[in-house]
């Protein structure tokens, strides 16, 4: 039958035939149903850690620094100071051309100087204008317009004086003094070069007493107390031991996460440590153990201390979204104050894309083999 069917007589309706056959068989793929694919993501069992001390890293900064400018724009004409030469307060650091500032306050003056010899001569009219007004030889109104002309004069005076002081001001911002004692860090410009007002000329720190500033968990933030003490090392040299007090602590959490805490430098050796260098300082235990999770596990949300993570149910291999409390910072990892117990499997990687309830699959890492 079949061979009849493509025989001489029916060979036009091969092409149909065939084409039906493929419409067929693809509608037939089209409907059957397609795996789901589960979504890999790789856990993190919850280990409490025992109470253990922090360390954490400060770094040394002088308790004053300026970045100092001219308020007035104009060249820089002296520059009296070099990187790391120790200056009093009051002393001239730097300078603009005080030329067109020395014009300007030369004019001023000229224009009040002519401004009070008018005041002197209209005082002088009205006067006269009196002694007349009492000898009948004057009418009233005379008088009245002396009185407005030197009124007016006064007033004229004054505007100069103001001048005066304005251009003394200026004359006088063409030199940047130092607010306190200290040290020049480095100048952004070279004599002879155009500076705008507000353009950091010179940047200069404090000397004598300098601070360690650090970043703290809160949870340790919160057992520190200002004045209490606590030991310190520099970085560059391991065996020089410091001892350091607390100043003040941020009373505003970053993140939720850390606070800002200064130190006093107490004791140190005989050399200054070098403003911007890192310092250890060693915290006391914690009184209740820990938890830890690398950064990637959380998803924050809008409150101040508050964060999302997905823990993993091993029967329904589903993971539920779980709000946590954090606590602060250690190294690469986040503390958990609460919301998270012993045992737990939290999602560590590809949380960012999981929804609440949703089925997963442990992510198994490719062991490849390779014959010797």
């Amino acid at each position: 039958m079949i061979f009849q069917l493509f025989g001489s007589g029916s060979r036009r309706f091969a092409p149909v035939i065939l084409l039906a056959t493929f419409a067929l068989s693809a509608c037939t793929r089209e409907d059957q149903p397609r795996p789901e694919v589960l979504r890999p993501v790789k856990v993190e069992t919850v280990t409490l850690l025992p109470p253990t001390g922090l360390q954490v890293i400060g770094t040394v900064r002088a308790p004053k620094r300026a970045d100092l400018s001219f308020e007035v724009g104009g060249a820089l004409d002296q520059l009296f100071v070099r990187p790391g030469q120790e200056v009093r307060k009051g002393a001239v650091l730097a300078q603009l051309d005080r030329e067109p500032a020395e014009l300007k306050l030369i004019q001023a003056k000229a224009r009040l100087r002519a401004q009070k010899a008018l005041v002197l001569q209209m005082r002088q009219l009205l006067e006269s204008n009196k002694r007349l007004l009492e000898d009948g030889s004057v009418p009233r109104k005379d008088v009245e317009q002396a009185e407005a002309g030197y009124q007016s004069a006064l007033a004229a005076r004054d505007i100069e004086d103001s001048a005066v002081k304005q251009a003394q001001r200026e004359y006088a911002l063409t030199r940047l003094t130092a607010p306190f004692d200290g040290r020049v860090v480095s100048h952004a410009y070279e004599p002879h070069t155009r500076v705008s007002p507000g353009q950091s000329v010179i940047q200069m720190i404090s000397t004598g007493q300098q601070n360690v500033v650090a970043e703290i968990p809160v949870d340790h933030a919160t057992r520190l107390a200002v004045g209490s003490e606590v030991p310190g090392v520099e970085d560059r040299q391991p065996g020089a031991t410091l001892k350091l007090k607390v100043h003040s602590i941020s009373p505003e959490a970053r993140g939720g996460v850390i606070q800002e805490a200064e130190f006093e430098i107490l004791s140190q050796q005989q050399t200054r440590l070098v403003d911007g260098t890192t310092v250890s300082i060693q915290l006391a235990a914690s009184e209740t153990p820990v938890v830890t999770l690398p950064q990637q596990a959380f998803r924050f949300s809008s409150e101040e201390d508050g964060a999302e993570v997905f823990v993993y149910d091993a029967e329904t291999a589903q993971v539920k979204r779980r709000e946590v409390e954090l606590a602060g910072i250690e190294g690469s990892r986040l503390i958990v104050r609460a919301g998270l117990a012993q045992g737990e499997q939290v999602v560590v990687a590809g949380a960012a894309f999981l929804t609440d309830s949703q089925v997963v699959t442990l992510f198994k890492p490719i062991v490849s083999s390779g014959a010797e």
